[in-house]
């Protein structure tokens, strides 16, 4: 089993999480063929108009959500509009453990394009790199 019919399984319902991770885990083991790791998150943004894209190191990803956290919870709520308040209840939300399990396992991934979403005058394409 690859780790793209892990994901959909995952996505589906069939596996949880946890067990999406384990078992990408086991199916990496059990490959002896080294494998090109992914340093970089590269996001790409393509309309009619304009084309625009950035590229993320992997590392800045759990180091951005701390200093988030940090920059959020120093905000008085008295000074946030609606959205920042949700925008803050999210951030709250997510466990920093998680997010830090997340980006090791985006690590072992080769280069890939992993969501391509397209629409009558836009694309959208995140990919590991």
């Amino acid at each position: 089993m690859g780790s793209m019919e892990i994901l959909d399984r995952i996505e589906s319902g069939e596996v949880s999480v946890q067990e999406g991770i384990s078992l990408i885990g086991k199916c990496r083991d059990s490959q002896d063929v080294p494998v090109k790791k992914g340093s970089f998150m590269r996001i790409s943004v393509l309309d009619k108009d304009s084309k625009f894209s950035f590229t993320i190191p992997l590392f800045v990803i759990n180091a951005g959500l701390s200093l988030t956290r940090f920059a959020a919870s120093c905000t008085p709520k008295d000074h946030m509009d609606d959205n920042a308040k949700k925008a803050l209840d999210v951030i709250k939300s997510l466990d920093k453990r998680d997010i830090k399990r997340l980006v090791n396992e985006l690590r072992k991934c080769k280069t890939i394009n992993f969501i391509e979403v397209h629409s009558k005058d836009s694309h959208v394409s995140i990919s590991i790199v």
